[in-house]
């Protein structure tokens, strides 16, 4: 009962809002139509148009959610009202059912109120499962709230080449930072044949491209991507396809904590550091004021080493790209580097040993020759 009358209050606040969204969108459309003279402007109106028939049509879904958690909510209510002081009553055991949490031969005794809960919870089912893939935005909606940078449409400060090889058909999106000017974000969209950028502009506290405001980006890019309103009238841009980041490889700063300084690499120092569950990592750390085409050298290292699994290359852990300075996690070799271990150990190492450090290097060149990388 307690979910029920949860999802019908969050179905009526959905609901609300995009009524309002409605009678917005209606008189953007009615002023539209009286100052529609060029062509861009009647882009402009259809687009506008369509997206007020997808918002009616969200509009009546919601209505048939709220209805139905309505009666629900109700029997519930008499059910809960009648059996009141009662032992609850037997429920049907469907042994197929996944989310079964008890049967007959199970012998540990579970209470006749648990397998209650766990059916009904089986049998209801939020409106974002219950609208389908029809409705996407539920998905948007439900992540406004959470930071940027937990976004799975936000990237960080990947390169601007990188963030164009995700784009690939028509509507595919993703937020970026600058790498120009840190602190700047950017809108990256593949539209007509060709990737676009669009500078996210900041100004009396309000994010926006040339329309309407929002306190935060990602409601300004929920704002587009459910209304599908252009990104700018003359661009005619749509957003329809988050391209979300391959979270295997994505790290958040507050996950590494930087140690004693190992050395200086071509971009910047390398750190030994540890991650929150102890593992002990080198972290090579890129210069923030390093031109631009560095920056993107630097990260393709990452990039490359994400195809590579081999016990004699040194594997890489994670990226940091949510924000400046840009880190890239990898294993660390406790030894240090290898010639200054040559040099240092000499006298003491056997010649069967040395074959065996022959043997392992030959195997990860030989890996890495495998996979067409000079090295």
């Amino acid at each position: 009962l307690k979910t029920v009358i949860e999802e019908l209050m969050q179905t009526q606040q959905t609901l609300l809002s995009k009524e309002e969204l409605v009678l917005e969108l209606e008189k953007k459309i009615e002023e539209s139509s009286k100052t529609c003279e060029k062509k861009s402007d009647i882009v402009l109106l259809l687009s506008q148009k369509q997206a007020l028939e997808e918002l009616k049509q969200t509009v009546q879904q919601l209505r048939c959610s709220e209805a139905k958690f309505a009666a629900q909510k109700e029997l519930l209510e008499q059910k809960v009202q009648e059996n009141d002081g009662k032992e609850p009553p037997p429920v049907v055991n469907y042994e197929e059912d996944a989310r079964s949490v008890t049967s007959i031969d199970k012998k540990d005794k579970v209470s006749r109120f648990d397998t209650i809960r766990h059916s009904i919870a089986g049998i209801i089912r939020s409106p974002k499962s219950m609208l389908g893939s029809s409705s996407q935005f539920f998905d948007v909606i439900s992540t406004t709230e959470k930071p940027l940078a937990e976004q799975d449409w936000y990237h960080g400060a990947i390169p601007r080449i990188e963030a164009q090889e995700l784009l690939k058909q028509q509507g595919d999106f993703l937020v970026r930072e600058s790498h120009g000017k840190p602190g700047e974000y950017v809108l990256s969209v593949f539209s007509d044949g060709q990737r676009r950028h669009f500078i996210i502009q900041y100004a009396d506290n309000q994010y926006r491209f040339e329309g309407t405001g929002f306190p935060t980006i990602p409601q300004l890019i929920e704002h587009h991507y459910t209304t599908k309103q252009v990104i700018t009238k003359k661009s005619g841009v749509v957003l329809l396809n988050p391209v979300v980041k391959d979270k295997k490889w994505v790290l958040n700063h507050e996950d590494v904590t930087l140690g004693e300084l190992l050395g200086k690499g071509n971009f910047g120092e390398v750190y030994k550091g540890t991650l929150k569950d102890k593992t002990p990592v080198a972290v090579k750390t890129c210069k923030e004021d390093l031109p631009q085409e560095l920056k993107i050298k630097f990260l393709s290292e990452a990039r490359i080493l994400k195809q590579y699994d081999h016990p004699n290359i040194v594997k890489l852990i994670g990226v940091c790209t949510q924000r400046q300075p840009i880190y890239i996690v990898m294993e660390l070799v406790p030894g240090g580097d290898f010639l200054s271990f040559l040099r240092k150990k000499k006298d003491e190492l056997k010649t069967k040993q040395l074959v065996k450090f022959s043997l392992d290097a030959a195997s990860g060149m030989a890996y890495l020759e495998s996979k067409n990388c000079i090295h």
